[in-house]
């Protein structure tokens, strides 16, 4: 696939980290994002319900690479299905286009368990109770543009971004990073499956995005991931379901375990894996995605499938530990009106709970994890 570079991705996430503490400190806004009513009525979602009785909710991101390839097959784990429903409980699998879609629904309590990046995780973190017990993503997040480019040349411009996401972040840090503010380009919220688009008809000259959109846009169209900024994902649960399901929650969690696992046992379980996210991602925009699934597993690859299924999934505690890499992103967060100006890194850090994983990892043998039972047919039963 190609790959062209033209700033360095560990120089340039080194000077956002620390950046991000720093800037724009003059804006001194205690105004939170509104939970548009707009986002539930997207077309995209018109016909989620979520009345059903002893049901677990959950929100994916089908477009979000690699986290789709686990949700999707943890979406046929017939194991899983199985231990919940012991518990009394069935699953439903909601598929959204990002992260801020997803939090919009877990805060008003219509899914209990949800995926994001690391800023939707920190945002709803900060005005939601959630447990976060898991990574499940560790990657970069891209600036497209269709030919290389110095920072300079982005004031003026048209860039496309989705409301909310690291992305989003990612392109005010960068921005700020090289003396240029927000007033300096023309931001466009767009949703991410419509960016390759718009670029291609000079609708803008950049956008900022997670993949797989970028490795789509460099394969198909030639076009360049000028800058780069590492960034991280995980699953998390509404503290209300995870105080009442505990090992419900667990279960969840040994089925993304599984997920990686199976995926990593072998090149075909990988590949079919890449086909189901696909599936998903064009079936939620009606869109083909444009991506082999050779292409897909190579992102996957370099991403949170390049290491062990245990490590790769591990919360990292340098992250989380004071003066680390997800308070800094908090505290920016808090310095742009993001989260509320009354919230506590304290109370976000609380949020994360590293025993869990570890407790699974434990009794692999009780949570069947090196057990793989999917529904490998297309109509897996459980999307709705």
């Amino acid at each position: 696939m190609a790959k062209r570079v033209s700033v360095a991705l560990v120089l340039v996430s080194a000077l956002i980290v620390i950046l991000l503490v720093f800037v724009l400190r003059e804006r001194d806004s205690e105004q939170l994002p509104i939970l548009s009513p707009e986002v539930s009525q997207h077309e995209a979602y018109a016909t989620y319900q979520f009345e059903e009785p002893d049901t677990v909710y959950i929100g994916t991101q089908p477009l979000y690479a690699p986290t789709g390839l686990i949700t999707e097959s943890m979406r046929r784990d017939r194991i899983l299905e199985a231990n919940l429903g012991k518990l009394g409980l069935g699953v439903v699998y909601y598929p959204f286009l990002k992260g801020y879609d997803v939090n919009f629904f877990l805060s008003r309590g219509d899914i209990q368990v949800g995926v994001g990046g690391d800023m939707p995780t920190l945002s709803i973190a900060a005005t939601t109770r959630v447990i976060i017990p898991v990574m499940i993503q560790s990657g970069p997040t891209w600036l497209v543009t269709k030919l290389g480019i110095l920072p300079s040349e982005l004031k003026g411009k048209r860039i496309a971004y989705a409301y909310g996401s690291n992305a989003h972040f990612m392109l005010l840090n960068l921005l700020s990073s090289y003396g240029l503010s927000e007033t300096d380009v023309e931001l466009v919220s767009m949703d991410v499956n419509k960016m390759i688009e718009a670029m291609l008809k000079d609708e803008v000259f950049a956008f900022a995005a997670w993949e797989p959109t970028p490795s789509v846009a460099i394969a198909e169209h030639g076009f360049v991931g000028s800058f780069g900024v590492l960034s991280s994902g995980y699953m998390y649960f509404r503290g209300d379901f995870a105080d009442k399901h505990p090992m419900a929650m667990r279960e969840i969690v040994a089925a993304e375990i599984r997920a990686i696992q199976w995926m990593q046992d072998s090149r075909e379980n990988l590949v079919r894996a890449c086909e189901w996210a696909i599936e998903a991602g064009d079936t939620l925009t009606g869109e083909s995605l444009s991506l082999s699934s050779e292409q897909y597993a190579f992102i996957a690859e370099r991403d949170i499938l390049g290491s062990s299924a245990a490590t790769s999934a591990a919360i990292r505690t340098n992250s989380i530990a004071e003066g680390g890499r997800l308070e800094a992103e908090y505290l920016f967060l808090r310095d742009i009106g993001k989260v509320p100006a009354g919230s506590q890194w304290e109370d976000v850090y609380e949020s994360f709970d590293l025993t869990i994983l570890s407790d699974i990892l434990d009794n692999a043998l009780e949570y069947r994890l090196s057990d793989a039972q999917y529904v490998t047919n297309q109509g897996a039963p459980t999307q709705r």
